[in-house]
């Protein structure tokens, strides 16, 4: 009789080993439809971060596959013509140009970007530190460019020694385009109205002057592509809005995943089976919400190209055959890129909320509250998504409009056909009534409206102002005036859209030294002030052969 308890007792601790072999190969392994380790971050106690840094949705899933990466760049778009070597597409003033950064009429290709290996399809990786959003994606600068800076000013500005003449160095892309298209040579001359006092500010005459090289048509399409740009970057803030760190989106997915960490429990884990694909679906839209933003960032760097072959046509720069081409190829390429997104949209959302919702029923009854929760973070989320792929088919109808304007400039007319018969000089007239209380801070009449311009920083001459005529680019005082150069910066809040920044860059010579532009790029960084997307910083033609016999 012992025997058989014996054999009987072997037999039970055999069958126990056995069922828990096999429950630590279930759980350990994780097969298919079991819960990886610790797939999930809960945020619920967890503050929402500033946008410069991670978000806690964002980081890498444990087992999960890499994201989608966005499109390669086709062969085509390394064919547009480069920029000028001084413009930078992600902040302030673009630094050390050379003296005549517009002056070289040959194009250089650019070869597209690459996402770094150690950041899988240009996502940042969350173990580094945080990047100031001047060098991050597009979306980040976008979170701190809500509405106009408050940059401090000059404010022991001398208005006697900012009259004069001036020559543009440059002028940011909005308002170059709107008011400056198709023209070189900008030049202006500050004149004394009435002397400021302890009461009053100065008011000065303003006096633009510039020489047109294209026809008015040719004018007309250079502004109205510049528009074009400017609604497609304005639809990319909104794509930025619905997905970043203070969103809806976010919201949701916060509460999906801190729900189905919820359900990651004893009294639930007998529908492992059946809840199998919370755990990949809330990655897939994790994932998704990423390679938004990343083709976001393409889209706006793609507009920053874009306004730059605008200004090699604007101002004669390169052939015009290779700058209509490389629009058309920019066009096409950044479309496809939109159009891929937008069916990722399309593939994952709907698939998504179908495999939360259907999970959703197999929680018992007491766990309604949780089965509730999923279903309405779920259905948050894919609504917020309806609305990336609303601005998506927008962005795509704007981009088809870049081809109707390219096709508008009359490529067979050489770059510098004019004359002063047939293109006048084009000129402009406004007052500057300067702020009594801070003298760096003046009200601009000019063009139809009045705008806020202010003197963020002035470059003064080593020797003082002696009335002595200096060599150009010297950086001594010029025609008996002591400020050398000039940043203005003027700001203006939309009602539909992120706010209108102007940077302008004045100076008493033709050209400016690398030091100069530097330290002026790094005082508008400073203040975050951005010329990215739409509005990058474009330096104006200062043909020596082409200005110097007009009377400015």
């Amino acid at each position: 009789m012992e025997q058989p308890k014996m054999y009987a007792m072997l037999l039970t601790l055999a069958v126990l080993v056995g069922y828990a072999g096999c429950l630590g190969e279930f759980t350990s392994h994780g097969p298919v439809h079991s819960f990886p380790p610790s797939p999930f971050y809960s945020l619920k106690d967890t503050a929402i971060p500033t946008p410069s840094h991670p978000s806690p949705i964002d980081e890498p899933i444990e087992g999960a596959a890499p994201p989608t990466p966005p499109p390669s760049p086709s062969p085509t778009q390394e064919q547009t013509p480069t920029p000028p070597p001084s413009s930078s597409p992600n902040q302030g003033i673009t630094p050390t140009p050379p003296p005549s950064p517009l002056e070289d009429n040959s194009t250089t290709p650019t070869p597209p970007s690459s996402p770094s290996p150690s950041s899988p399809s240009g996502v940042r990786s969350p173990k580094r530190a945080p990047r100031d959003p001047a060098a991050h994606d597009f979306c980040s600068r976008a979170a701190v460019t809500k509405s106009c800076p408050t940059p401090p000013t000059r404010n022991e500005f001398n208005v006697d020694e900012y009259l004069g003449r001036w020559y543009e160095v440059g002028a940011t892309a909005q308002f170059k385009f709107e008011y400056e298209a198709g023209v070189i040579c900008e030049r202006a001359q500050h004149s004394l109205i009435v002397d400021n006092n302890e009461n009053y500010g100065a008011v000065v005459a303003l006096l633009n002057r510039g020489q047109p090289v294209l026809k008015p048509f040719q004018a007309s399409a250079v502004t109205r592509l510049s528009a074009t740009a400017h609604g497609v970057c304005n639809h990319a803030h909104a794509i930025c809005d619905i997905v970043d760190d203070q969103s809806p989106l976010y919201a949701a997915l916060d509460k999906l995943v801190s729900t189905v960490h919820s359900i990651r429990n004893d009294s639930v884990m007998r529908y492992r089976h059946e809840l199998s694909s919370l755990s990949p679906a809330t990655r897939e839209l994790q994932y998704l919400r990423r390679n938004i933003t990343v083709t976001v960032d393409r889209l706006a760097r793609g507009m920053t190209r874009l306004q730059h072959i605008n200004g090699n046509i604007s101002q004669g720069v390169g052939h015009a055959d290779a700058n209509v081409d490389a629009l058309m190829d920019l066009s096409s390429d950044l479309k496809d890129t939109v159009a891929v997104l937008n069916l990722r949209i399309a593939d994952v959302a709907p698939n998504v909320r179908a495999d939360v919702l259907r999970d959703a029923v197999f929680l018992r009854p007491e766990n309604m509250s949780l089965s509730l929760r999923l279903a309405q973070s779920v259905v948050a989320a894919n609504n917020e998504l309806v609305k990336v792929q609303a601005q998506l088919a927008d962005v795509s109808t704007l981009l088809s409009a870049v081809t109707a304007s390219a096709r508008a400039y009359d490529t067979t007319a050489p770059p510098y056909s004019w004359n002063p018969v047939q293109y006048p000089v084009a000129e402009t007239r406004g007052v500057a009534v300067q702020n009594p209380d801070a003298a760096g801070k003046f009200d601009v009449h000019q063009y139809g409206h009045t705008a806020p311009y202010w003197v963020l920083d002035v470059d003064v001459a080593d020797d003082g102002a002696n009335g002595t005529d200096i060599v150009p680019g010297s950086g001594a005082a010029v025609n008996g005036t002591s400020y050398n150069a000039a940043l203005i910066y003027s700001c203006t809040e939309e009602k539909d859209g992120p706010p209108q920044e102007n940077l302008f860059l004045l100076a008493r010579n033709a050209s400016l030294s690398d030091d100069t532009i530097t330290r002026f790029q790094n005082t508008a960084a400073q203040y975050r002030i951005f010329t990215d997307c739409d509005n990058p910083f474009i330096y104006t033609r200062q043909n020596r052969h082409a200005c110097t016999s007009w009377p400015f």
